[in-house]
């Protein structure tokens, strides 16, 4: 079954994330979730970020991984992760700073750029 996850008492999340195969939930309302330790990475299974390419500074995800991935308690598991990019939407800079956003979201994710760019 697909669950859509909102805010609420803890137990009725933690139902959810027990009776669902499926679990939609807004990156904002996850981060908010962990936040108030509703939720911790050693529930997911599998994290998919969409727009990874957002993930710098102070986004959300960048959050998410940095105070909650990375930072998971040691010895435990973390889900496994894969971030998606329907098109970087960086055509506009420069292949320096195209190259340097994808350093930084590589090292952010803790992996090596696989990514090679064309040049233009």
């Amino acid at each position: 079954s697909a669950s859509l996850l909102m805010d609420g008492p803890a137990d009725a999340v933690g139902r959810i994330l027990q009776e669902s195969d499926v679990v939609f939930v807004k990156n904002c309302v996850f981060a908010g979730l962990l936040t108030r330790k509703k939720v911790t990475m050693q529930n997911v299974i599998y994290l998919v970020m969409c727009e990874c390419h957002h993930s710098y500074g102070k986004d959300v995800y960048a959050h998410i991984l940095r105070n909650f991935y990375f930072n998971a308690p040691q010895g435990s598991s973390r889900p496994k992760l894969l971030g998606l990019t329907p098109n970087p939407t960086l055509d506009t800079l420069p292949v320096g700073k195209l190259k340097e956003r994808f350093n930084n979201i590589s090292t952010l994710f803790d992996v090596a750029p696989i990514v090679k760019l064309p040049v233009r």
